[in-house]
This record gives C-alpha cells, sequence and structure tokens, in this order.
C-alpha cells in the first residue's frame, strides 16, 4: 500500500511539472509571436520609409494624382442612380495656331543690328548687251557678334589753385589753395566704380561664378583683384546699400498678401561655428499684385524671432508651410491671417 501510494504521488508530481512546463511553453509562444507580429509591423514602416526615401532621391521632384484631374483627390465618389456620366463629346474644337517653324530661332529684334553691305564687284555690275545691272533686292544673313568687356581705368586729374601775389591773404574766408572735388563713389578710397561692383556681384549670384575663378579672370586681363578685395567689397556694399534693402523689405510687406519660406544651407568658415553647421536663408514674397518682390535674409537657426522682422507693419495674409515657428511669431500679430500651402497639403497626401 505504501509504494502504490508513493508511486501516486510521484505520477501526480510528474504531472503537475508537465503541466508546468506546458504553461511555461504557451506563455513562450505568446511572447514569441507577439514578437513575430511587433517585427513584421516594424519591417513594413521600414519597408515604406525606404520606399519613400528611394522615390525622394530618384523619382520625380513633382507629385501628380492618379486620375483624369486633380479634383478627384479621394478616389473616385459614387453617381447617384439615374445620374449616368454624360458622353464625352466626339471632338473638342481648338483655336487656330501657327506652327513654329523647324530650324533655327531667329535673334532677338531687340539686339542692335550692324548693317554690312557685301556687293558685287563694279566689272560685274555691266550687262553684255551694254546696259547696267540694277539691284532688284538682297538677302540678309545675321550673325551674332559678342565684344568682350571693356576695361578701361578713370583717371581724375584734379587740378589745384593758388594766388602767386597774395598767397591767399586778400580772401582769407577761402583757403589759400584750392582743389577740384572729383565725383563721389560708392567705395572712397577704392579703385573700385559702381560699374565693377555690379559686375563681379552680378558673375557671382546670376552666373555662379566664385571670387576665386573671378581673381583669375582679372589676372588674364592684366588686372590684379584678389578674392579678399573682392568680399571686402561686397561687405561695404552691403552696409552701404542697408537703406535700400529696408525699402524693399517695406515695399514687400506693402501687400495684402505675403509669401514666407527658408531654406537650409551651409556657411564655410563661419566664426564660432562648424562647417556643417545647418544655417537658413529666409525667403518672403510680397508687394502689390503689379510689381511683387522678393526679400532675401540670412539665419542661422530657424526660430520665431527670425519671423518677427516680416511680420512688423504688416497686414493681409501669411502663406507658410507647417513649421511651427510661423504660429509662434504670429501670436501678437491679430492683423496677420496664417494659411497653409496646399503643394505640403498634397505632398502629405501622396507620401502617405
Amino acid at each position: 500500500m505504501e509504494m502504490a501510494a508513493a508511486i501516486g504521488d510521484e505520477i501526480k508530481n510528474y504531472i503537475l511539472r508537465i503541466e508546468n512546463e506546458n504553461k511555461e511553453l504557451k506563455h513562450t509562444t505568446k511572447q514569441y509571436n507577439e514578437r513575430v507580429i511587433a517585427l513584421e509591423a516594424e519591417n513594413q514602416r521600414l519597408e515604406e520609409r525606404l520606399r519613400l526615401a528611394l522615390y525622394r532621391q530618384f523619382g520625380r521632384a513633382s507629385e501628380r494624382f492618379i486620375g483624369k484631374g486633380q479634383q478627384s483627390l479621394f478616389g473616385n465618389e459614387e453617381i447617384p442612380e439615374g445620374k449616368a456620366e454624360p458622353p464625352e463629346p466626339a471632338g473638342i474644337p481648338v483655336k487656330a495656331h501657327i506652327r513654329n517653324a523647324k530650324g533655327r530661332k531667329p535673334i532677338d529684334a531687340k539686339i542692335p543690328r550692324v548693317a554690312i553691305p557685301v556687293d558685287i564687284p563694279e566689272e560685274d555690275k555691266h550687262c553684255a548687251c551694254g546696259h547696267p545691272l540694277v539691284c532688284i533686292g538682297e538677302d540678309i544673313t545675321e550673325r551674332l557678334v559678342i565684344v568682350p568687356e571693356q576695361v578701361y581705368v578713370e583717371q581724375y586729374h584734379i587740378k589745384k589753385y593758388a594766388c602767386h601775389h597774395c598767397e591767399g591773404s586778400g580772401d582769407e574766408e577761402k583757403p589759400a589753395v584750392r582743389t577740384g572735388k572729383a565725383p563721389e563713389t560708392i567705395m572712397p578710397g577704392s579703385i573700385a566704380t559702381a560699374g565693377l561692383l555690379s559686375y563681379i556681384f552680378v558673375k557671382k549670384y546670376d552666373d555662379y561664378v566664385p571670387y576665386y575663378r573671378q581673381e583669375a579672370g582679372f589676372e588674364r586681363i592684366g588686372v590684379n583683384i584678389s578674392r579678399q578685395d573682392m568680399s571686402n567689397w561686397q561687405m561695404k556694399t552691403g552696409k552701404r546699400l542697408e537703406p535700400l534693402i529696408e525699402k524693399l523689405k517695406a515695399h514687400v510687406k506693402s501687400g495684402s498678401v505675403m509669401q514666407m519660406d527658408e531654406t537650409p544651407m551651409e556657411v564655410m568658415r563661419e566664426p564660432g561655428r562648424n562647417n556643417t553647421s545647418k544655417s537658413y536663408m529666409w525667403l518672403a514674397r510680397g508687394g502689390p499684385p503689379d510689381k511683387p518682390a522678393l526679400f532675401y535674409e540670412y539665419h542661422e537657426t530657424r526660430a520665431s524671432e527670425n519671423v518677427l522682422p516680416f511680420l512688423e507693419g504688416f497686414k493681409g495674409y501669411l502663406q507658410t508651410d507647417g513649421w511651427g515657428s510661423y504660429n509662434t511669431a504670429l501670436k501678437g500679430y491679430p492683423d496677420v491671417v496664417h494659411v497653409g500651402c496646399f503643394a505640403h497639403t498634397r505632398r502629405k497626401f501622396f507620401e502617405r
């Protein structure tokens, strides 16, 4: 009896141990299943992010809606019964137009023309019958000529006058030596003229020619202007043009609608910052509808205080993207209505 009871207890303990192990296995299996579900969801998110990143890098720059028009933003709407879509017309009338001729486009008529006559020799202007030939017309052939920039030095000969008789004592209200006054220049004490500065800045900002390449170009024509000189001239010119810059900013804010955005950029060798530090060029577009203007302003950050100078004195609609700095800056300007941008809204629908 005692042996049977011992065997029964051992069997009970074995069954209890098996049940506990089974519970642990079920719990472990549940954990593994939850882990698999989480990993599958994470993998799906990563695949979606990879797809979006590849599209942004290699896809087309503009997003397009799928469908016949932008009005079908949320797919095909159901058509109520009894209201079938009207049939498409067999043909669509179009206005008559003139197709551009093939070949080289004509040179702009605004460019000045220099007429160069091309005639036949005098001995060929007589016919074998003895009568002179008469000009009955002409063919015109055009060739474009570019004259390189003209470089010359303005040399001012400033005259000095003095009286040898009294040596100035006869007219003490005026100086003894009277000197002519040279015309004022935007850069006193420098060889730079307004024309030279305009040429340098247009080359840099419109033609994207950096100063070190312009320096080499000046050397080829025998002019010694270093890139450091051009950089200094740029900063001094900016200081002299500050009143005009303020006028431009006021003009941008004079209209009823202003658009703003900021784009990242890197500034090399900026004092106190690394070359890889991200800075921002802020842009504002506004003004009267018939005279719109653009204003660019550099700042180190995207902070809201950079928006405040554009809002001072402005009343109307401000159109921006969803960056939070605009909402923060607009809290103290009840006369400015903040509106969104359809391009950014459409992009979010496309990305999701």
